[in-house]
């Protein structure tokens, strides 16, 4: 569980950096033996580090707020200045007492690099190393508060605890443990390295900078700690002794905290690549696919989306029962949505919770993907019910068209029959006598009796034609060509008869379309082509009249609401040549 970590308003935060900012203006212009003329690069060097240690500390702070490393660092930017506080203030016990204090920045820094990510030191190796450490620097501080001569620290007045009083013996000793001090900093380059080969691979992409550069800082620190001893005692410089490369160990404590940057800085890289996720032209992931898109945008290979499964158990994206791991060191678990009722759930890498705007960009891009799933599931259902509707509603009247006609032909058209016979034999009882009159208004009779049959027929005929019911559509469609006003050329390749629905929605739009052709096209000729491919039947209908079809009429928007109920297609546009066509395609699947 985390810690809550230091509370402190961001805008008090900054105030933060003012004592590092004015401490540094102090020393440079109040600085003498030797003055900010005589050597700016030490100054420079020397009070820039602590600033830019104590900003790192405050961008560590606003990013990870529960964690300590922030304040810790800020804590070591204003350690920086410690053993520079006599260029300030004059005067005793201030020279001395910032001369035996001063380091304890190094320990801080170890501190924060041994416990990232986790804030915490894992293994004995790292305590032992930053133990080490510290003891060296207490017992080196201590011999400094009982041992500084005058002048050691910078100042003439004599420490009231000095002891001893031989200067040469306490230099002697004071380089010894300094050089202790360098051997423990290659103990924690050591441990810095080791935690760095601890870290998942897939990790080391926001870690090696942090965990590289402080192990480089430790490294190199070190031989300047010892470069005393090696001076003093065997005559040789390992590094530097004055000069700009002796004022660049200043710089080296900032190598961690740089690094600290970058790592955060890539941390945000990967929260404006998982915002590449959904921000893409192409349609979003779901399931499996936007489990590898996080992985990719994460560097994360073992991430693993999973969603309840109802009955309080998880589910992977391919559907398999599943377990969020609990308690496992090496896996963090992010819930997304209320907590009693969770969405979805992420397993991934712990090193994404150092910063809370990945995690906050991870759920964005999760839940829109899974409400997104949600409504594409909700609108495939209800396509669904309406395509389902629609086909029922296309079904029901080509239903009551057939019921229609059945009544037509049994009723009214069977009355009107037995009303002609009724006349003929009228006519013929009334024999030669009968009156022209009445002979004639009797012809009359028969002749509209005729015509209302022939009307009807044809009426019964539109509404369910016989010959589709009993040929099938081949003939039915050749039927159509026949009885046009309008030569109609055919090539018509159908073998064996289609679902019920298909030949009736088929047969209509030829029969509209020939219709239109004949009343509005003032074409000289059509054709009429109907063929069964890979399981779909295209029918086409092509005039080579004046053309200008409109498919917002009444007669086509009503072909394009039937043929759609069959999940088909259908497209009115110019013919090659002029005229209009009229292009169907209908699955035949039943």
């Amino acid at each position: 569980m985390r810690r809550p970590g230091l509370h402190l308003p961001p805008r008090l935060r900054l105030l933060l950096l003012v004592p590092p900012i004015l401490v540094a203006w102090l020393m440079a212009t109040n600085g003498h033996d030797p003055t900010f003329a005589e050597a700016p690069l030490d100054y420079l060097f020397d009070g820039g580090t602590g600033i830019l240690i104590t900003v790192a500390g405050l961008v560590a702070w606003d990013r990870r707020p529960e964690r300590r490393s922030g304040p810790l660092l800020v804590v070591a930017g204003w350690w920086w200045y410690v053993g520079s506080l006599y260029v300030i203030v004059e005067g005793a016990p201030v020279p001395y007492l910032g001369y035996a204090l001063r380091g304890y920045y190094d320990p801080i820094l170890a501190l924060v690099l041994l416990t990232f990510p986790s804030d915490r030191l894992e293994t004995r190796f790292d305590r032992a190393a930053l133990g080490a450490l510290l003891a060296a620097m207490l017992v080196r501080t201590g011999w400094r508060l009982a041992g500084s001569q005058p002048g050691t620290g910078t100042a003439d007045p004599p420490w009231p605890m000095l002891w001893p009083r031989d200067a040469a013996t306490f230099m002697r000793v004071d380089v010894t443990l300094s050089a202790i001090v360098g051997l423990a900093m290659v103990l924690i380059a050591v441990a810095i390295l080791r935690r760095r080969w601890r870290i998942r691979p897939g990790a080391r992409f926001v870690t090696d900078p942090i965990l590289l550069g402080g192990a480089l800082w430790a490294a190199l620190a070190a031989p300047y700690a010892m470069s005393d001893l090696f001076h003093t005692s065997f005559g040789f410089d390992i590094v530097p002794w004055d000069g700009p490369g002796w004022t660049a160990q200043y710089l080296l404590r900032t190598l961690g905290p740089l690094g600290l940057l970058v790592g955060m800085l890539r941390l945000r890289d990967r929260s404006a690549a998982m915002v590449g996720v959904v921000a893409s032209q192409v349609a979003q992931p779901r399931g499996p696919e936007l489990e590898s898109a996080l992985r990719d945008a994460l560097d994360d290979r073992s991430l693993a989306l999973c969603y309840p499964d109802g009955t309080g158990g998880w589910v992977d994206v391919s559907g398999a029962a599943t377990r969020l791991p609990d308690g496992d060191a090496d896996r963090a678990v992010t819930l997304l949505g209320a907590a009693h009722s969770p969405a979805a759930a992420v397993v991934h890498d712990p090193m994404l919770l150092e910063d809370p705007a990945v995690v906050r960009t991870m759920g964005a891009v999760i839940r829109l993907a899974v409400d997104n799933d949600r409504l594409s599931a909700d609108l495939r259902d209800q396509l669904d019910e309406v395509r389902a509707s629609r086909a029922r509603i296309v079904e029901a009247a080509d239903a009551e068209r057939r019921r229609v006609e059945r009544d037509l032909h049994d009723g009214a058209q069977q009355r009107l029959v037995a009303l002609a016979v009724s006349v003929r034999t009228i006519r013929v009882r009334l024999g030669p006598d009968a009156s022209p009159a009445v002979i004639a208004e009797l012809d009359a009779a028969a002749g509209e009796v005729k015509a209302a049959i022939d009307e009807l027929r044809e009426l019964a005929r539109g509404l369910d034609p016989a010959i589709l019911r009993e040929a099938g559509l081949g003939p039915a469609l050749q039927s159509l060509a026949d009885r046009s006003p309008v030569p109609v050329r055919t090539d018509l390749r159908i073998d064996g008869r289609l679902p019920s629905r298909v030949e009736t929605t088929a047969w209509f739009v030829a029969a509209e379309a020939l219709a239109n052709v004949a009343k509005h096209a003032r074409a000289s000729s059509a054709s009429l082509d109907a063929r069964v491919e890979e399981g779909w039947l295209h029918l086409a209908v092509r005039d080579d009249g004046v053309g200008g079809a409109d498919p917002s009429g009444a007669g086509l928007r009503g072909l394009i609401d039937r043929v759609a109920a069959t999940d088909g297609t259908i497209q009115v546009g110019p013919a090659p040549g002029g005229g209009t066509a009229l292009e169907v395609a209908i699955p035949c699947a039943s």
